[in-house]
């Protein structure tokens, strides 16, 4: 017989009432009941931040697709600057003229082209 064998014989009855009336002791019972409280307390702490965490992200979100809206309205307005027919708009603005015909001047290895 192992020493674990040898002490669980060695219990007797009296040791088995003892444990038994030390748990259905009042303070026994309102310590359960304190832990019990603190646990469910806990939960609802812990599921009332899931919530909030949960409204949280939706409104991130939302956000990330209005921004994305933003960022493709911005992308064709650009795309609308850079096309020809604005670029001719703002020429004018600018008075510049178009040339019709390029004369280069050749001076050694350096090409200059001359209007």
């Amino acid at each position: 017989m192992t020493i674990l064998q040898r002490q669980l014989l060695k219990i007797d009855v009296g040791d088995i009432r003892r444990l038994y009336s030390w748990l259905f002791r009042p303070a026994f019972r309102i310590a359960l009941m304190i832990a019990a409280a603190l646990l469910c307390i806990a939960y609802l702490l812990q599921v009332s931040a899931m919530t909030a965490t949960g409204y949280d992200l939706a409104a991130l979100e939302r956000q990330i697709e209005e921004l994305k809206r933003e960022n493709q309205r911005l992308s064709f307005e650009i795309a609308g600057h850079r096309s020809m027919t604005n670029i001719q708009e703002r020429v004018a603005d600018f008075h510049f003229v178009s040339i019709d015909t390029i004369q280069y001047l050749e001076s050694g290895d350096a090409v200059v082209a001359r209007r």
